[in-house]
């Protein structure tokens, strides 16, 4: 299994080998205006390695749209106990 990398631009990503990309492969995706993912995934293929990006992201946006709800909650009980000890 190779690494695979991935860079983006607006909707478009295009995803390399990380052996096969060269430190001239990548200064022309910058000059094209590209930017490197920060994940770096093993996979077999582009699209096993595509699938896998896909999925860390959903659990990635899953996490967050808990995290205001865990915070509202928390804030509320609080606020309940405060007005509980003052009055």
């Amino acid at each position: 299994m190779e690494i695979r990398v991935f860079y983006s631009k607006g909707t478009t990503t295009n995803i390399y080998a990380k052996d096969h990309l060269s430190s001239a492969d990548k200064e022309k995706l910058t000059a094209q205006f590209f930017k490197k993912h920060p994940l770096e995934i093993r996979a077999p293929d582009v699209y096993q390695a595509l699938e896998k990006l896909r999925h860390g992201i959903k659990e990635n946006h899953s996490a967050l749209r808990e995290f205001p709800g865990n915070w509202l909650i928390d804030a509320v009980i609080i606020i309940i106990i405060y007005m509980l000890n003052v009055f």
